[in-house]
């Protein structure tokens, strides 16, 4: 099970996000928390003054002791008597509403002299406020700090995960194109690795060029190596033939045929290259007997097996007829041979079967060695030193061309090579060896 994906800007910038949250948080609540304490020391301030003024011993409050009162706690007092009069540093009108002073009122007990009168205490605004402000700066100051480096931290984030993304998006462009962005002007370490990512993939372009030079160079060696070997082989028979013949009089017409059927299998195999990769082509399709084509085939390839001494057994039995393209099964069915006559050796054994449209090329030898089993279909791959590798790819071309697939696999200790013609659609995975 696959971990859940991530993203870098997640897992950057959220915590710092939720960070700047936390601390917009953290930061009003200290604001309010400073408020209320200066509200509470503004209060108790009050408290104290008016239990030092009705706390024994007690004298009365005259305007003089008011004022001196003022002077000391810098608040107004006003004094209201039972017949409604007052006297004190303020006015009854400074009462309703002040914006200058908060005001509180307080009633003297029955042992004080103005027992009756109730006292009106002002506390200044702006000392309050200036206390306030005061008391709510550090927080503040603390807390803007932190949500602009948070900020910051932020920007800085989402510019680092910007370029982690266009360094990506670089490094897929040169993975589908081969081309990649020239790199960044910015000297820090992401700038560092965009440079690398580059200069990676020009020296991998440079190199997969040359590989590539290298792949097609080895290919070509190995076709020419092997083609040469083949068509030398059958120049050399059809030469020894002809010679033969002319030896006699009148000529061995056998040995001519032989000759023929060698030239003939020359043209195959340069056809047979030709054809590698070629579509079949719907126009030269005509109704044929499979028998007939395998019989045909066989005909090119019995001198060969003879000379190696290999037994060649054909049991072809005649079925309907159906369409198909004569050369291209021609070669499907000697390439099998050919292969089969190889794989046995001499004294072996190769036998051609051609039953109810289901062709079988069976032969005596150990199999495909398993560096070839699973890309045995594929051109230029061959096990055998002096081979082309071509046989095989043609086989599978032109059996998918006709609607089927080439299966192989190994029965009662021998290699059976098999084309299901009866099959619109065959399932087998001709890359798949049977037991």
């Amino acid at each position: 099970m696959s971990r859940p994906r991530i993203g870098l800007r997640t897992q950057l910038v959220w915590p710092l996000a939720l960070l700047l949250a936390l601390t917009v948080a953290l930061s009003l609540w200290s604001v309010w928390q400073a408020s209320e304490q200066v509200k509470a020391n503004a209060d108790a301030e009050l408290a104290t003054l008016m239990s030092t003024l009705t706390r024994p011993p007690s004298f009365p409050l005259t305007d003089a002791v008011l004022g001196k009162m003022k002077s000391l706690t810098g608040c107004e007092f006003l004094l209201v008597r039972t017949g409604g009069t007052s006297s004190g540093t303020a006015t009854s009108t400074d009462l309703p509403e002040s914006t200058v002073y908060r005001y509180t009122s307080f009633d003297f007990p029955e042992s004080h002299p103005n027992f009756g009168s109730k006292l009106w205490v002002g506390y200044p605004t702006s000392r309050w406020r200036e206390r306030q402000l005061e008391a709510i700066r550090a927080p503040m100051i603390f807390g803007v700090a932190v949500v602009v480096a948070i900020l910051v931290l932020i920007l800085l984030s989402s510019r680092i995960v910007n370029r982690v993304h266009q360094l990506k998006e670089q490094a897929e462009t040169m993975l589908h194109d081969g081309e990649g962005s020239a790199p960044t002007e910015v000297n820090d370490e992401l700038g560092d690795l965009q440079r690398a990512v580059t200069e990676t993939s020009t020296r991998l372009r440079s190199y997969q060029k040359q590989l590539q030079e290298t792949e097609r160079l080895r290919v070509l060696g190995q076709f020419s190596g092997g083609l040469a070997h083949q068509l030398r082989n059958a120049a050399t028979a059809a030469k020894l033939s002809v010679q033969l013949s002319m030896q006699e009089t009148p000529p061995d017409k056998e040995a001519l045929l032989v000759a023929l059927r060698q030239m003939q299998r020359m043209e195959s195999m340069l056809q047979q290259f030709l054809q590698v990769g070629k579509p079949v082509s719907d126009n030269t399709m005509s109704l044929l007997n499979l028998s007939d084509v395998a019989q045909q085939a066989m005909e090119g390839y019995a001198a060969q097996a003879k000379h190696l001494g290999i037994s060649l057994t054909v049991d072809c039995q005649r079925n309907d007829d159906r369409p198909g393209q004569a050369l291209a099964l021609c070669h499907l069915v000697g390439n099998l041979l050919g292969n089969a006559i190889d794989a046995a050796g001499p004294g072996g054994a190769v036998e051609l079967r051609c039953v109810r449209n289901v062709l079988e090329v069976i032969d005596s030898g150990s199999g495909p060695s398993e560096s070839v089993q699973t890309k045995l279909f594929e051109a230029f791959v061959t096990s055998k030193p002096q081979g082309i590798g071509l046989g095989l790819a043609v086989a599978k071309q032109v059996a998918e061309a006709h609607g089927t697939v080439v299966e192989w696999f190994r029965r009662d200790g021998r290699t059976v090579f098999r084309v299901n013609f009866s099959l619109a659609d065959s399932t087998v995975d001709p890359a798949r060896p049977r037991s």
